[in-house]
């Protein structure tokens, strides 16, 4: 099956992206929890144990499972390159970067030495070995465009990232010096803006348009986005612009990607109404506001209120609200998909997880993100939106199941019916 230049043939069996997927709201319910126990000593700092500890969840975890478990899905549909073992790479990926990301948060809530080394291993080895199969995947794929390109990029970023984060997490282990802490912010520039933000947009250039039913993005715009930023975190690595400069340019790159995106989810064909729609519309919108507040700090610091608002926004309005956007659609397909190349006639994606089920979620999510958003100033509502995430994260488990529930359910079926409809075999009937 193929279409818009995808190979669909070529996607992987579903239970490897699935196991990604399903970890990931784990994590948001352990997120959910450090904010109920300790929303209010967090919101007194970015840098207080339970806000890096939370961050640490929430991209090393949440949004980590959903972009690998994407990627392996992905890479050989949209790049032609399938990964050599995916099974085997799959069964052991996951469980070294599950555990590496909780020991991760348990070193930062606890100021546990031994966590930030187990953490530092597992995501060197185990990232590592991703980087290494995708490369080693693509190298002999023929396929081009913006999105194998960003791909490209994304994973290069994500060395860097894993890369400064273990030599900062040894630091602060004491087995190397603590100068390397200072490399904080170029941490968080090729984590946020390299890994994350290029591969959401390399990913998008596919979904928006395939799921969402827009236009397809300015070729030149997609083409040179990824590069751009690449480019921006190079200068900044390499001492050519210093970090304020870094910041203001990834942030402008990120305002000007949800500008493009809300004017094509604006003119698309259907409007914009539908949870899939709010939710990419909630990304767009929460990802321009905490870019202007980045820029706005940078320039003009000093105020720490809105520099957690940002973070705010960053992890709960732009990853949260995209990622279980591209879930709500990714997975009914893969799964109908899947029914689609053994039977004739199918369920429709709608049936695997319904519109009433995604927009409950939507309100669910809408409302911790207003209980989060002034938590900087009043520290107490941290505790509401801790409670809102242990519940939105909750929900999304639960529509998950359902749908592969219903997989199930209709394969069971099937097979009921055609055992039902075969004649018996006089052979085994007694004489």
């Amino acid at each position: 099956m193929r279409g818009a230049g995808l190979s669909f043939e070529q996607a992987p069996p579903v239970s490897i992206p699935l196991r990604f997927f399903f970890a990931a709201p784990f994590f948001g319910m352990l997120a959910g929890l450090v904010l109920i126990f300790d929303g209010e000593t967090l919101f007194m700092s970015r840098w207080s144990a339970p806000a890096l500890a939370l961050t640490h969840l929430m991209t090393a975890g949440y949004m980590l499972q959903i972009m690998v478990g994407a990627l392996f899905q992905v890479l050989p549909v949209a790049g032609g390159g399938v990964l050599r073992g995916q099974g085997a790479l799959a069964a052991v990926l996951q469980p070294v970067l599950v555990g590496g990301a909780c020991a991760l948060a348990a070193a930062f809530m606890f100021e546990w030495s031994a966590g930030y080394l187990l953490g530092a291993v597992a995501f060197s080895a185990g990232l590592g070995l991703m980087v290494v199969s995708v490369f080693v995947a693509l190298w002999g794929s023929e396929a081009a465009g913006a999105t194998l390109t960003g791909l490209r990029i994304a994973l290069c970023a994500l060395a860097v990232t894993v890369g400064l984060g273990a030599v900062m997490a040894l630091a602060r282990a004491g087995l190397l010096s603590t100068g390397w802490l200072a490399q904080v912010d170029l941490h968080v520039g090729w984590g946020l803006g390299g890994w994350g933000l290029v591969l959401l947009a390399s990913v998008t250039w596919l979904v928006v348009p395939m799921f969402l039913q827009t236009k397809p993005y300015p070729p030149r715009f997609a083409r040179g986005f990824a590069p751009a930023l690449g480019a921006v975190l190079l200068a900044a690595s390499t001492g050519l612009i210093d970090l304020g400069a870094m910041t203001v340019m990834l942030a402008a790159g990120g305002a000007l990607f949800a500008c493009v995106t809300l004017e094509l989810l604006r003119r698309r064909q259907r409007a914009a109404t539908n949870a899939i729609g709010r939710f990419w519309m909630l990304a767009m919108l929460s990802l321009l506001v905490a870019a202007v507040l980045s820029m706005i700090e940078t320039l003009s610091p000093g105020h720490a209120q809105p520099v957690l608002l940002a973070g705010v926004l960053m992890l709960g309005g732009v990853s949260m609200s995209l990622l279980i956007g591209m879930l709500y659609k990714i997975v009914p397909f893969i799964l109908w998909l899947k029914l689609r190349n053994d039977y004739r006639k199918v369920p429709s994606m709608n049936q695997f997880i319904g519109e009433p089920a995604q927009m409950r979620h939507f309100r669910l999510h809408l409302a911790m993100l207003v209980a989060l958003a002034p938590a900087p100033w009043w520290s107490p509502l941290a505790v509401l939106g801790g409670f809102l995430m242990l519940a939105s994260s909750a929900l999304l488990l639960a529509n998950l199941a359902g749908a592969l529930q219903t997989l199930r359910t209709f394969n069971a079926g099937v097979k009921a019916a055609m055992g039902a409809a075969s004649p018996p075999n006089p052979a085994s009937e007694p004489q």
